[in-house]
């Protein structure tokens, strides 16, 4: 295991921290000298043999073959080898950073439970990367899928690590009792085990088949081998519950005892029977029983997705009411009503604190209210409208309902002084001014010529 601060490659790589470790080797962030960038380096090898120079340069070139096809490996969901190097009997991936984490981290004691519909999109995501993979000029098996190969970016999608295997590497046989080795062999299916048991081993589990099935399983690993790894992750994220391994699954099998690995939807209850039934398919322990390839799997599931149990939703939206509501029977349009006549002949009077209180808007003021003027004589809540009371400018051209669009002249009953008084008034005020005009004369000048004063009286005047 390397240390922090340990350099590699000739100087250039740092080591920052140990990420991951297993019985292939390790998984660390280090820090590039040559780009300033933080890098993830994947170390390989380490076969335990005692190996001599040539078998170390032979086994240095097909690592070095190996990485130059990954290199040119390009998929959204796969992350990209940069460069890689060998030191000794050690091999290393230099790939690009990840921010994020891998999906061991949903397996903290005081984590949250991923959403089954956050699952299985990225499972759609693991199936595209796989069936690339697969579909290579030269076909290339991950062989190494687990939680802890699946980085889980901040955008939450998915990127699988590159284990860079090639299909014809020797198989390295994982024992329960190592606990790195525990880390992935649950993961595993039968025949990624096979070679590292013994023969007596073998022949036991190998009599249980039939010739058909014997054949698959002495046969290389192929694409079902990395459709197994991808099954038994997605239930360990699924259930939180680690999956029984292939071979503790065969030998309880052979003992005449149930499959001890149980349905996916009996241990994680939001987890639909069609979603259950695609995923248990992937983890069948004979590879003839499981999807032949990943685009078969993947297209098994955009149904599953389809009648995947439905999550809490939020609650849709409600348009909200206006303000007031209308109160005419017939709302006017001016788009459906060409005649402002007749629109105006369906509006009708309210009550203002009725419509108050209808609408709900008790402190806002109306735009109009009509309020008569009331007399002394009746109270204001017997006050009516009628026709005696109203003077109109104009006659009406039509006997119909008065409306508020109409032009009327209100009475408030003060009635015109009539043309007789006008007259009797005018006379009075005549008479008045004559009188003062005599007596002003007498008082001045009237005592020295009294007898024409007498002489010269008015004549009566002639209307």
């Amino acid at each position: 295991m390397l240390t922090n601060d340990q350099v590699l490659g000739k100087g250039r790589y740092r080591i920052i921290s140990s990420q991951a470790q297993d019985e292939n080797g390790g998984l660390y962030e280090a820090y590039d000298t040559v780009s300033n960038a933080n890098v993830v380096l994947r170390e390989s090898g380490g076969t335990g043999k005692v190996m001599t120079a040539t078998q170390l340069d032979e086994l240095k070139d097909v690592f070095a073959g190996e990485a130059k096809a990954l290199a040119e490996v390009r998929h959204e969901s796969l992350l990209s080898v940069q460069d890689y190097f060998s030191e000794i009997d050690r091999h290393y991936l230099v790939m690009e950073p990840v921010d994020g984490s891998d999906l061991t981290r949903y397996f903290d004691v005081d984590a949250d439970q991923p959403a089954v519909s956050d699952v299985i999109a990225w499972t759609d995501q693991l199936l595209d990367a796989i069936e690339y993979l697969h579909s290579l000029p030269k076909p290339i098996l991950h062989r190494d899928i687990r939680p802890a190969s699946v980085r889980l970016t901040s955008s939450f999608k998915v990127k699988l690590l590159t284990a860079g295997l090639a299909p014809d590497a020797d198989v390295i046989m994982a024992s329960a009792g190592n606990r790195l080795d525990a880390a992935v062999l649950n993961y595993r299916p039968l025949e990624q085990l096979w070679g590292g048991l013994d023969p007596a081993s073998q022949k036991v589990i190998a009599n249980s088949y039939d010739d058909s099935a014997r054949r698959e399983l002495y046969k290389p690993l192929d694409a079902r081998s990395d459709i197994y790894s991808l099954g038994a992750t997605l239930y360990h994220l699924l259930s939180r519950t680690v999956p029984k391994d292939a071979l503790e699954r065969s030998i309880e099998l052979l003992d005449g005892k149930a499959d001890p690995l149980e349905p996916l939807s009996k241990v994680a209850s939001s987890v639909s029977e069609d979603v259950s039934a695609l995923i248990m398919k992937a983890l069948e322990l004979r590879r003839e029983d499981r999807f032949q390839s990943a685009v078969a799997m993947r297209d098994a599931l955009a149904t599953a997705r389809g009648v995947a149990k439905p999550e809490r939703a939020s609650p849709p939206r409600v348009t909200p009411e206006p303000i007031a509501k209308p109160v005419p029977q017939k709302p006017f349009s001016p788009a459906s009503n060409s005649e402002p006549n007749q629109a105006r002949a369906d509006l009708q009077l309210v009550n203002p604190t009725d419509f108050k209180a209808a609408t709900n808007v008790a402190d806002e003021p109306l735009l109009l209210e009509v309020e008569p003027v009331h007399t002394s004589a009746a109270p204001a809540d017997s006050f009516e409208w009628s026709d005696q009371e109203l003077y109109v400018s104009e006659p009406p051209s039509r006997k119909a309902k008065r409306s508020i669009h109409d032009s009327i002249d209100v009475d408030f009953g003060m009635k015109p002084a009539s043309a007789g008084n006008f007259k009797f008034i005018a006379a009075g005020a005549g008479a008045l001014i004559v009188v003062v005009a005599i007596l002003g004369w007498l008082l001045i000048g009237g005592s020295s010529t009294p007898q024409q004063a007498v002489e010269s009286k008015p004549q009566p005047v002639q209307s």
